[in-house]
């Protein structure tokens, strides 16, 4: 499975993730490609998706929404389409997360997965304090993911507005995480998005 993680300021929004990409086979065991892309695309000059578990999904969304010089209008038609594609995928086949981030106005994350009942989750920083999203497969749990939020808190603690920072957080997340599942990929793409 990928790792996805995104830091959000009120400035910018930065993704961080590997290249592995996952997809179910008819029996249900999951399949690795060593990917050369990432698990996010740019749709915009203020906006990516990104998506983890399932490489089939992925390709899709890179297709239904090219990149554009405007930004997209995120509205409930959008997250409607895109809460389809990812719930089209069996939450007892594979996990799917997907993320969309916009910094057109203001930095807005929002996130949902596979799982029946999933609604869009919508985070934004606050308080001086950067926004983070974490995407991963089964292989990192809850507890996994409390552990990664700490670490990241930890290494970002009073450096949460500075972009070199955070890039250089996020891809000792990465390794970290991949210590911890071992279909995490240790090539790192990154990708940054400021506010006009």
């Amino acid at each position: 499975m990928s790792f996805v993680s995104i830091i959000a300021s009120n400035q910018w929004i930065s993704v961080v993730s590997d290249g592995n990409q996952v997809e179910a086979n008819d029996e249900g065991e999951i399949q690795i490609s060593l990917s050369k892309k990432p698990n996010f695309v740019r749709i915009s000059d203020y906006q990516f998706i990104a998506c983890t578990g399932s490489e089939k999904r992925l390709k899709r969304i890179k297709r239904m929404f090219t990149f554009q010089d405007h930004p997209y209008a995120i509205d409930s038609a959008m997250l409607a389409q895109l809460k389809e594609e990812v719930t089209a995928v069996s939450s007892d086949r594979q996990d799917v997360l997907l993320a969309i981030a916009d910094a057109a106005e203001g930095c807005v994350c929002r996130m949902i997965s596979n799982k029946p009942g999933a609604r869009w989750i919508t985070i934004r920083p606050e308080h001086g304090r950067a926004a983070t999203l974490f995407l991963a497969g089964k292989g990192i749990d809850e507890q996994k993911i409390r552990f990664l939020s700490d670490e990241c808190n930890r290494l970002l603690r009073h450096k949460e507005e500075k972009l070199d920072n955070a890039i250089i957080v996020q891809v000792q997340l990465n390794r970290i995480a991949a210590t911890l599942d071992s279909t995490i990929g240790s090539r790192i793409f990154r990708l940054t998005i400021k506010a006009p």
